[in-house]
């Protein structure tokens, strides 16, 4: 199964970036609608769970969600493209910053 993921991570990084591996590095995101301490274990669980996720840390908790560090070693595209295809997160908004809501 692992190589089945490995795969898969490979694809995604690859289409992600054009044909070439995605880079490396921390990209921020907020997540809103965490409204109990099990939303958070979740949501910490699931994105330390990402294969190309090698650290996670929260930046800042307010009520306008809390804000993680997900440091990547395929790049942006490679992580928002397999939080897509879960069923934890939602996108909310892409621009400036990635916002997601907890969707469960």
């Amino acid at each position: 199964m692992d190589g089945v993921a490995d795969e898969l991570v490979a694809v995604f990084a690859s289409q992600a970036s054009g044909g070439e591996t995605g880079q490396a590095g921390s990209i921020r995101l907020r997540v809103t609608d965490i409204n109990r301490p099990a939303h958070y274990g979740i949501v910490l669980r699931y994105l330390e769970s990402l294969d190309v996720v090698e650290r996670v840390s929260v930046i800042e908790v307010s009520s306008g969600g809390i804000v993680f560090s997900v440091q990547s070693v395929a790049g942006e595209a490679a992580v928002r493209r397999l939080i897509e295809i879960g069923n934890v997160l939602a996108l909310s908004r892409g621009d400036e910053q990635l916002v997601y809501r907890f969707d469960q």
